[in-house]
């Protein structure tokens, strides 16, 4: 195998840490919204040929989102230095090509979520869906319903994250994910 990993990610800044059992249902309809997250690559027969896309039986969740804790009020600069060390890391290639991190807590109580991908994947999972695993979470935790606006989707969401302190995380996926 080449050194050579190339990925792609997904990095948000949360306004707090989010409810594990929430999160992980969240990501575990995402998964079944995006095939290739239940897939992994396979080659055939001898090596010989392209590798092709082989279903996975049951995603372990717990392999793929892990949750990081840092010491206490660590700031953004040594999170950012965990993600380093992350990024660098190549994906078991036996499993689905997707990780995602949370780190916390940070100073102000805030989260940092990295998802990760492998550049095999980059035309076939949509980052809207994963900024959609927080909108979630907000919706459960919010008492009021946001109204749709002009947009729709991207106006409530971004009223919901407001509500929930979350807002800095979808300026930043929002930008991603066009």
């Amino acid at each position: 195998h080449s050194q050579f990993h190339p990925w792609f990610g997904v990095l948000l800044v949360l306004g707090r840490q989010p409810d594990e059992t929430a999160f992980d249902s969240e990501v575990a309809r995402t998964m079944e919204r995006q095939p290739r997250m239940r897939q992994r690559i396979g080659v055939r027969g001898l090596g010989i040929g392209l590798p092709e896309w082989r279903d996975v039986g049951n995603v372990d969740i717990r392999y793929h989102v892990r949750r990081l804790r840092l010491q206490p009020d660590a700031d953004l600069a040594s999170a950012l230095g965990a993600i380093a060390v992350i990024t660098a890391l190549p994906m078991d290639r036996g499993r689905p090509l997707w990780e995602c991190y949370l780190l916390g807590p940070l100073v102000g109580g805030r989260t940092l979520c990295l998802f990760k991908f492998h550049g095999a994947l980059i035309d076939s999972v949509d980052p809207a869906d994963l900024v959609a695993v927080l909108a979630a979470d907000a919706k459960k935790r919010s008492p009021r319903r946001a109204r749709p606006g002009s947009n729709g989707t991207l106006r409530s969401t971004s009223a919901l994250l407001a509500r929930e302190g979350m807002l800095e995380t979808w300026r930043i996926a929002k930008g991603a994910a066009v």
